[in-house]
């Protein structure tokens, strides 16, 4: 725009509405360029922002997941250990087949140390096996039922059956009636049913 005249330098006259055109362009352009940029850097750092603040939140679940089940493993080892002993009493409990005499033996001998006389102490019914649904398919339990009767007084009974109740071995008793013999002597009919296993 400028025009070279016999070595001295024209310049043309700027009028105040092209400064205006100049500046309003210069804005609209800083304004697209400043939109672009914070676009650009902004919006997509939000989102990874945003994405990263999701992993961490993840990731710190499942670290205090894992720290808890971590933290549970002796938990979890006495609950077992202490469950295992639980079991071994209570198999305890179940005599062996080879075994099953001498419980008949003890109650027996609780009838003769109470003084309740037993009458009648047989078997009433055969072997009745049952699986034991805590164990393995190989382990059974099994029952045999004998029909008891025995007479005695009334604290005589009382004495006998707290006796048996005291024997460490399952046992149920069932199918109970009591009778008056006279005025001190009661008869008792009971099943006793012992659990055992193979």
């Amino acid at each position: 725009m400028a025009s070279l005249n016999l070595g001295k330098l024209k310049i043309k006259p700027i009028y105040m509405w092209q400064i205006t055109t100049l500046i309003l362009f210069t804005l609209m352009l800083m304004l697209v360029l400043s939109f672009l940029i914070y676009k650009n850097f902004t919006y997509e750092n939000k989102d990874k922002l945003s994405q990263l603040q999701q992993d961490e939140q993840t990731l710190k679940d499942d670290l205090v997941r894992k720290v808890s089940l971590l933290n549970s493993i002796d938990l979890y080892k006495e609950k077992e250990s202490a469950l295992n002993d639980l079991s071994a009493k209570v198999g305890l409990q179940f005599p062996t087949s080879e075994e099953l005499p001498n419980v008949l033996i003890q109650i027996n001998q609780v009838s003769e140390d109470s003084d309740f006389k037993i009458k009648n102490f047989t078997p009433k019914s055969p072997a009745v096996a049952k699986e034991n649904s805590s164990a393995e398919k190989s382990d059974k339990i099994n029952s045999r039922v004998y029909s008891l009767s025995a007479s005695g007084t009334f604290d005589d009974a009382i004495k006998f059956f707290y006796q048996i109740a005291k024997i460490p071995r399952v046992m149920e008793l069932s199918n109970f009636q009591m009778s008056r013999i006279d005025d001190a002597q009661i008869n008792i009919s009971c099943d006793v049913t012992i659990f055992y296993s193979d």
